[in-house]
This record gives C-alpha cells, structure tokens and sequence, in this order.
C-alpha cells in the first residue's frame, strides 16, 4: 500500500480513502478467486471420485444382474423339468390305473368262473 500521507496525525483524504478501499477490494477479489480456485479444485476431485464409485457401483449391479438372471433361468429349467417329469408319471399312472381296473375286472371274472367250477365239483363229488 502506498503510503499517501505520512502524518499519521493528519486526516485521511478522498484519495486515501478511495485507494484503501480500492486496495481493500482488489485484495477480497485475490481471496474470493483463490477460494473459488480451491472450491472448483476439490470439486473436480469428488466429481472424479464420485463418478469412479458410480462406474464401480453400475459394474457390481451389472454383474449382480447377470448373476440372477442366470439363477432364474436354472430355477425356471429346474421347475420346468419338475412339472415335466410329474405330468409323464401322472400320464403314467393314469394309463397303469387303467389297465389295473381292467386287469381287477378280468380277474374278477376269472374268480367268478372259478367259483363256479368248485362249486360245479363239489356238487358233483359230495365230500365222504
């Protein structure tokens, strides 16, 4: 700062006052742009290192994706297979409960003709 007066004593002019004040601003414009400077500087840093953690985060997120889409796709083969392999025993069940009504009925027939033979030969043959 130039030194206008050197009274100390003696009042400040218009001059001093408007170069102190000039001074005064210069010097608050120095500080706001070195702070700006400092803000911009960090905030590029966090804007850098959000948006690593934000790749960081969507490659996880892409990998938990795949993961699951993949374990959907055992579990709907494995349910799949399931219903399959129940249908074909239920189909077979159904063909084996078909031929076993037939196969009761035909022995049933068959117990019907033999009880009429025994009877046929006990009435002929009376026990002595």
């Amino acid at each position: 700062m130039e030194f206008m007066n050197v009274d100390a004593d003696a009042p400040a002019t218009k001059g001093d006052v408007r170069d102190a004040f000039n001074e005064a601003v210069l010097l608050f414009r120095r500080e706001i742009h070195e702070g700006v400077t400092s803000v911009r500087g960090e905030l590029a840093s966090a804007v850098q290192r959000l948006s690593l953690e934000i790749g960081n985060t969507n490659s996880r997120m892409d990998r938990l994706e795949d993961r699951l889409l993949a374990e959907m796709h055992d579990m709907k083969a494995a349910v799949l297979k399931a219903f399959e392999d129940s249908t074909f025993k239920g189909k077979m069940y159904y063909e084996k409960a078909l031929t076993h009504t037939q196969t009761l009925e035909d022995h049933g027939f068959h117990l019907l003709d033999h009880e009429k033979r025994l009877k046929a030969l006990e009435d002929k043959n009376p026990e002595p």
